[in-house]
């Protein structure tokens, strides 16, 4: 009886009942309010925005443990890298170093075979065999040395491998062939 005492008009005529809204009003009037039509819960801060921040948050923490693992395998190859690379030149190095002491054996042996045996014995038959016996087997790694440098030349300068060399030259007819499909078709 209060509230109906109270809701009367200052001339006392008629009383006027409480104004309640239903939801939709009341929905339609926070969405016109100059708050940017934001959710306003009655337990404070928008839980849906709160739930969109720490979302928000987590995909950072994501991001940033992707990049960080990122950064980190850029560091491990280029750093297995750098050793291949380091490993190369010093083969290549030897490799140099070889090559210079070939070339002086090759001039020492020329000299002892050019140089006049003043008196010939069984120890000049022995030196020279053993000679030949060093000659035959560094032809036959030399040889083998060989082989193997023409091939990876041979490698080098297709650049690709034989199928795109082919590819290039047959173009499309090649690439798309019946038997070079079912060579490449997984199962």
């Amino acid at each position: 009886m209060n509230q109906l005492s109270s809701a009367k008009t200052s001339s006392g005529t008629k009383p006027t009942s409480p104004k309640i809204n239903n939801f939709l009003e009341t929905l339609k009037n926070n969405q016109a309010s100059p708050m940017g039509g934001r959710f306003e819960s009655p337990f404070g801060e928008n839980p849906f925005a709160q739930f969109n921040r720490q979302k928000e948050i987590e995909k950072q923490r994501v991001a940033q443990f992707h990049q960080a693992r990122l950064t980190e395998w850029e560091r491990v190859y280029s750093a297995k890298d750098k050793q291949v690379e380091k490993q190369i030149e010093e083969i290549r190095r030897e490799l140099q170093a070889l090559a210079k002491q070939i070339v002086k054996y090759d001039q020492n042996v020329t000299q002892a075979i050019q140089t006049q045996v003043v008196t010939p014995g069984v120890y000049h038959i022995s030196f020279f065999e053993h000679i030949k016996q060093i000659i035959a087997l560094i032809r036959k790694n030399v040889t083998e040395a060989n082989s193997w440098l023409s091939v990876f030349k041979k490698r080098g300068a297709q650049k690709g491998g034989a199928f795109w060399a082919n590819t290039k030259k047959g173009g499309t007819s090649y690439l798309m062939s019946g038997e070079h499909a079912a060579a490449r078709s997984a199962g």
